[in-house]
């Protein structure tokens, strides 16, 4: 997250303090990250570093950026289509990056991240609790509309349930 604040504040304040931070910390972060994918990183780092790219459009922040959203595309949430809510945390920074893909010209990358970003989405609101769920009138009305953390769904949270709304929006946003 505090990654994601700097690149944007970067990007607000290009020749300010926070260009220092960048040049200082982002080589570190791409070694750390760039072939080794995980799932708590992604979704700043992923917006941070298309934050990044707007404001200085570097070679190496999209090859960064393409590369972690590849390792995503083969990790158990995408390759094996596990299905938990942690799609909608996915969601909120692949939609992006389906978008950058389009805006960089990357034609081979927008197809794949395209039918990865639908299926994904899909998959994301078979969570959701909806009419066609199983649960009894009284209960259905409390829990209408939310997200489930997986299809055993023993119990509601609200940060799932604004991931998994979150996630949406970023898919729509992104033209699906």
């Amino acid at each position: 997250e505090r990654l994601l604040a700097l690149a944007e504040m970067h990007r607000i304040l290009p020749d300010g303090k926070y260009k220092e931070v960048i040049t200082t910390v982002v080589p570190g972060i791409i070694n750390r990250y760039e072939n080794d994918f995980n799932k708590s990183f992604y979704a700043w780092g992923a917006n941070a570093f298309i934050s990044l790219y707007a404001s200085e459009p570097k070679q190496e922040y999209k090859e960064f950026i393409f590369k972690i959203t590849d390792l995503l595309i083969e990790s158990e949430y995408f390759a094996k289509n596990k299905t938990t809510i942690a799609l909608g945390v996915f969601i909120e920074a692949f939609a992006p990056a389906y978008t950058f893909a389009k805006e960089v010209g990357d034609l081979n990358r927008e197809k794949i991240y395209k039918k990865k970003l639908k299926d994904a989405s899909r998959r994301l609101t078979k969570l959701q609790i909806t009419q066609k769920n199983d649960l009894d009138e009284k209960s259905y009305a409390a829990v209408e509309g939310g997200f489930c953390i997986n299809f055993s769904c023993p119990t509601i949270r609200l940060d799932n349930i604004q991931h998994g709304v979150a996630g949406l929006i970023a898919a729509r946003n992104a033209g699906l």
